[in-house]
């Protein structure tokens, strides 16, 4: 699940998440990740019959530290960094950007190598440009963008670790 959190989100429901984390440990403590997430837009503040469909893709590495576990309980933390695109049927067009972040995740063991918890991911996103569709789908015109658009987006994810 996902949410859109900045001022302009008011026409955005909480929407579906999917996605892949995957990496290796350095030692106990680090990690080093690659995170690609799918998020699709759940618009509804729209009158009929407006319909949006909207979806983001992102490719992120995503460092994880962990300190020593307390108890059953383990903690993941960590910053996230990469590039998103994303499609709107609302200005028929495709943006992309960047994304700055941070994941912190809870997790229990359930074997000596897996623990399954949850995934806490706030991120910022920041377009750089796009492209937009003109005239009824025959003349695509792309750019930079000229003002600054951020997103701040939040996440609860599943996940298991291994």
């Amino acid at each position: 699940m996902h949410s859109y959190q900045h001022a302009k989100a008011s026409d955005y429901a909480p929407g579906l998440r999917l996605g892949g984390f995957i990496g290796g440990r350095f030692n106990d403590t680090a990690s080093l990740n690659l995170e690609v997430t799918f998020d699709y837009s759940n618009v509804s503040g729209l009158p009929p019959p407006m319909m949006v469909r909207e979806w983001v893709l992102d490719f992120v590495v995503s460092p994880l530290f962990r300190p020593p576990p307390r108890g059953s309980l383990e903690l993941v933390l960590g910053p996230k960094a990469g590039l998103f695109v994303s499609e709107s049927t609302a200005d028929a067009g495709l943006k992309y950007g960047y994304v700055l972040g941070v994941n912190v995740g809870f997790f229990m063991p359930v074997s000596r190598t897996t623990s399954l918890g949850l995934l806490l991911s706030f991120g910022w996103k920041h377009m750089l440009g796009g492209c937009a569709t003109v005239g009824g789908g025959s003349v695509s015109s792309c750019g930079i963008a000229r003002e600054s658009r951020f997103a701040s987006v939040f996440g609860l994810t599943a996940a298991a670790m291994f």
